[in-house]
């Protein structure tokens, strides 16, 4: 009871002290994260679907990792990271929106835009500061640098002329004259800044007037094929929008001192409770983000000395860290180590006629023995009291359990198309391992084998451990069509000679593609038509051909894309 108390006390002396700002950014729902249901195939800025954001012209799109309905290229229409305008994943949380801002075309029905109630009206003659991040889509034919912000006490904007769409404003920031906006990998960052007329409450975001000669290229990378895009040829993903008094200093990422507990209590960590922020908080340096927060303080009690590390992301949604140590005094403990799912014997002494008790009690089979069984499923600490008759504590110990995840395989897991994965667990080594299949393997007889499948598969393995046990594991592995993967490459001599080398007509990389193989000699008569895996022997209905040049016909798709490839050429039959 005595413990709750004190406990009771720090929660209300830290509310009590905890510094609270209202909120800085005047733009609601900015990184697009709050919404009323995931979206769907259809889904776009609507008050139905998504908090403050709407729009006045088109119908720009909702994406959100929880998108369902209507798979297209092995993901849903709408999701994130892949969808049906291209790959991206969010600069911040899980959602973002998109909208077409065409290019050659300037037809109103396909300029899209976006617009927001600000959370205030802005002060008159006040300097407001304004970032947004945008990242043009896999299948833009053009970029162009015609984004434009308008701040308006206005609720919505109708073009004045609709061939070509323009509207009788004037946008207060643009990056036109900034470069265009041709990044499909990354977030690039729009900014400016505007001193208020003191009437503006609404935000837009568009095109609002034609282009400069300078203002729009084509795009030198094949885009995606999209073709019931329709004629948008621009379009962008747009995350992370904030309007904020320039004046404002954000407080920066602020974890707290290092601090020293004794094991078994808890310490509060951190400083921030700001509105307008994302917290998240990971154990280690090494580990991954994958809890996130309301507030940057939480409690903790670490079972050992632990490093914390807090990501902030302000209200402009910049990001920043700052790490805190908790210690624990005095934990001179036995440290034993036990794979996931075994078990293992605590104090395992001769027996003896004293009392034994151990807390915590988790994870055992019995608390009262001297020499317990653990199967703990995390790590866990325990203090192994040794009494008397007179249940008088004659002696104690300390002893720290960490559980190791010593499965052979990885993680089932999500590559692109085109990309390698590593298929072990690097933090158990077995004495032997056999994977299989074969397939895309580098080498199926070593602890982390390298593979580069084309196509959804799954591994399995059987490792051998010191003791000639067996354990069996297996890893999924699922591969997107993310970026179009390496092209063929079709030599030019062919030596089917029955050596065991070269005596198939094959190709580099045609693993990733689905291909399509004619061979004609010179006289343009056809000698060989194969798909999928079918390749060229060297004969002509059943009989080898003579040395010299022949002519190939190539056409190539790649798994998930529309887009044919064809390779002309000519290849020489050697035989010696």
């Amino acid at each position: 009871m005595k413990l709750n108390l004190i406990k009771i006390f720090i929660i209300v002396f830290f509310i009590a002290n905890f510094k609270i700002i209202s909120a800085q950014n005047l733009v609601p729902n900015g990184s697009f994260e709050k919404h009323f249901k995931c979206p769907s195939m259809t889904a776009s800025l609507e008050d139905t679907v998504i908090y403050n954001w709407l729009w006045d012209w088109g119908s720009p799109d909702y994406f959100c990792s929880c998108a369902t309905n209507y798979l297209i290229y092995g993901s849903y229409w709408v999701d994130v990271p892949l969808n049906y305008a291209g790959f991206q994943y969010a600069r911040t949380g899980e959602c973002y929106a998109g909208f077409a801002l065409n290019g050659t075309n300037t037809l109103c029905e396909i300029t899209e835009n976006i617009k927001v109630e600000l959370k205030q009206t802005l002060i008159i003659h006040k300097k407001y500061c304004f970032s947004a991040y945008l990242s043009l889509s896999d299948g833009s034919t053009y970029s162009i640098d015609g984004i434009d912000v308008y701040l308006s006490n206005d609720n919505s904007l109708i073009p004045y002329h609709i061939n070509p769409c323009t509207f009788n404003i004037s946008p207060q920031i643009s990056q036109r004259g900034h470069g265009v906006i041709d990044d499909t990998l990354n977030w690039v960052k729009i900014k400016g800044e505007y001193i208020s007329n003191g009437s503006e409450n609404h935000l837009f975001i568009g095109k609002y007037s034609a282009l400069s000669i300078n203002g729009i290229k084509k795009n030198n990378f094949i885009p995606m094929n999209f073709p019931w895009w329709g004629l948008a040829s621009v379009y962008y993903y747009i995350d992370d929008v904030a309007l904020w008094p320039c004046d404002t200093t954000p407080p920066q990422c602020d974890a707290g001192k290092d601090k020293t507990i004794c094991w078994g209590d808890s310490v509060l960590i951190g400083t921030h409770n700001y509105s307008d922020y994302y917290y998240q908080w990971k154990e280690g340096i090494n580990s991954n983000f994958n809890n996130q927060y309301d507030s940057g303080a939480i409690w903790v009690s670490p079972k050992y000395t632990t490093t914390y590390v807090l990501e902030t992301t302000d209200f402009r949604y910049e990001k920043s860290y700052d790490t805190v140590t908790v210690d624990l005094c005095n934990l001179k403990a036995k440290e034993y180590f036990v794979c996931l799912g075994d078990s293992l014997l605590l104090n395992n002494s001769i027996q003896d006629s004293l009392k034994h008790l151990w807390k915590s009690n988790v994870f055992l089979n019995s608390s009262s023995i001297q020499s317990p069984m653990c199967t703990p499923t995390t790590d866990v600490a325990y203090i192994h009291y040794i009494m008397n008759s007179s249940n008088t504590v004659i002696g104690q110990d300390t002893i720290l359990v960490k559980v190791m995840d010593c499965s052979p395989a990885r993680s089932d897991t999500t590559i692109c198309l085109g990309d390698d994965i590593y298929l072990g667990n690097s933090n158990y080594t077995f004495t032997s391992y056999i994977w299989q299949p074969l397939n895309y393997l580098d080498n199926n007889l070593i602890s982390n084998p390298l593979a580069r499948p084309p196509k959804n598969i799954t591994y399995y393995v059987i490792a051998l451990d010191s003791n000639g046990v067996a354990h069996q594991d297996s890893v999924n592995i699922n591969v997107k069509p993310c970026n179009l993967p390496p092209e063929i490459v079709v030599p030019n001599i062919f030596t089917p000679n029955a050596d065991g080398i070269n005596d198939i007509f094959k190709y580099k990389n045609e693993e990733f593609w689905q291909v399509q193989t004619q061979i004609f000699n010179r006289w343009g008569q056809l000698l060989f038509d194969g798909k999928n895996e079918e390749r060229w022997d060297g004969t002509y209905q059943g009989k080898k051909v003579s040395e010299g040049v022949y002519f190939f016909h190539i056409t190539a798709k790649a798994e998930g894309f529309e887009k044919l490839f064809e390779y002309h050429g000519s290849i020489t039959v050697i035989y010696n």
